[in-house]
C-alpha cells in the first residue's frame, strides 16, 4: 500500500507516484513538499452515514478532505426544510473555506454514505495555505469547482420542469 510520509514523501512499491487517494482528491495537484506542510497533522476519520460534519452557524474547523463516502451540504430553509445544495466526495473538501480566515459554516455537512477522511485543524491549514502558493491554486480550484455546481443546480432549477427536479432530488 503507498503512504505518505510525515515528510511528504511517498512509501510503498509505487513511491514514484501519488497513493490513489492523492490522484483523484483535492489535494492530487499539490506537490510532495508542499503536502508535507498538511501531512504531519492529518488525522485519519471515519464516518457513518447521517453524521453530521459541521452544523450551520458552526466555525468551519476542523478541515476534511474525504477519502470516500459522499458528503451533502445541506441549507437549513426559514421554513424548518432543508435542502442538499452540493455533494462532496474524495475530489472536494470540506470547510476549506477556513484558509481565508475563521468563519461560521452557511451549510450543516451531512455524511450521506459511510467514508473515511484526513482532518487537520482549520489554524494549521491557514498556516499551510499562507506558505504554499500550490496550496493556495488548489483551493482555488476546489472553490471555483463548488460554485459551478451551484450555479448549475441554480440554472436546473430554473430551466427543467417539475419532473427533472424530482428526478434529481430523489438520486440524491
Amino acid at each position: 500500500m503507498d503512504t505518505v510520509a510525515h515528510d511528504g514523501s511517498f512509501t510503498g512499491k509505487h513511491r514514484d507516484r501519488p497513493p490513489r487517494w492523492r490522484r483523484q482528491s483535492v489535494a492530487g495537484g499539490v506537490a510532495a513538499a508542499d503536502l508535507g506542510l498538511l501531512t504531519p497533522h492529518f488525522q485519519k476519520v471515519s464516518f457513518e452515514p447521517d453524521t453530521v460534519l459541521v452544523r450551520s452557524g458552526d466555525e468551519l474547523d476542523p478541515v476534511f478532505f474525504p477519502h470516500s463516502g459522499a458528503i451533502a451540504f445541506m441549507l437549513d430553509m426559514p421554513d424548518g426544510q432543508t435542502v442538499a445544495t452540493t455533494l462532496i466526495g474524495r475530489e472536494g473538501a470540506l470547510a476549506s473555506f477556513s484558509a481565508l480566515g475563521p468563519s461560521l459554516s452557511s451549510v450543516t455537512a451531512v455524511a450521506r454514505v459511510a467514508g473515511t477522511a484526513s482532518q487537520i485543524s482549520a489554524a494549521r491549514f491557514r498556516a499551510a495555505y499562507a506558505r504554499s502558493e500550490a496550496i493556495r491554486n488548489v483551493v482555488q480550484v476546489h472553490v471555483r469547482a463548488l460554485l459551478l455546481q451551484l450555479q448549475h443546480v441554480a440554472a436546473c432549477n430554473a430551466l427543467h420542469l417539475v419532473d427533472g427536479r424530482m428526478a434529481r432530488w430523489l438520486l440524491q
